[in-house]
């Protein structure tokens, strides 16, 4: 099952904090709740990507999760989905705290560093992620990781 990381921090505060009962009541309620809030199908393979709740935009990110190297635009994506662009960029801010864009780059980078970390080579990570250069797709993966992607498998 995953956990989300809101409720992995929560255990660990309340794991290592002394607090009044009814304070630790209350947030061991919060945590049942949160584990009984279903995730978006295919959800549970993303790890660390934060997914959104809203109902209107799950085929959406189940079409980015099944293809994360899809070359259409946001705004192709949005049309072919049937939904309007600001709606889209309210839910995410409101359920994931991150912009589309920065949420597709995400599951992008995810997807690329399990690709590289298994022994793909970088430049078809690249462009199964999306990528049409190898040196973009370093970039990109430089600044979500803070590695390149050979330092990244490395590391690993």
């Amino acid at each position: 099952m995953l956990v989300p990381r809101a409720v992995q921090e929560m255990l660990l505060h309340l794991g290592i904090n002394d607090m009044p009962t009814d304070l630790r009541v209350r947030i061991q309620s919060v945590l049942i709740e949160m584990l009984q809030q279903p995730l978006p199908e295919a959800a549970s393979d993303w790890g660390e990507v934060p997914m959104p709740a809203d109902e209107r935009v799950v085929p959406l990110v189940q079409a980015v999760l099944a293809d994360p190297g899809d070359p259409r635009s946001a705004i192709e994506l949005f049309l072919a989905h049937g939904l309007h662009e600001r709606t889209v960029l309210r839910i995410f801010q409101h359920d994931v705290g991150l912009s589309f864009g920065r949420w597709r780059t995400g599951v992008r980078m995810t997807l690329g560093a399990r690709l590289i970390v298994d022994g793909t080579p970088i430049g078809a990570a690249a462009h199964r992620c999306g990528y049409a250069t190898t040196s973009a797709f370093s970039a990109a993966f430089k600044e979500r990781f803070g590695l390149t992607p050979r330092q990244h498998v490395a590391r690993v």
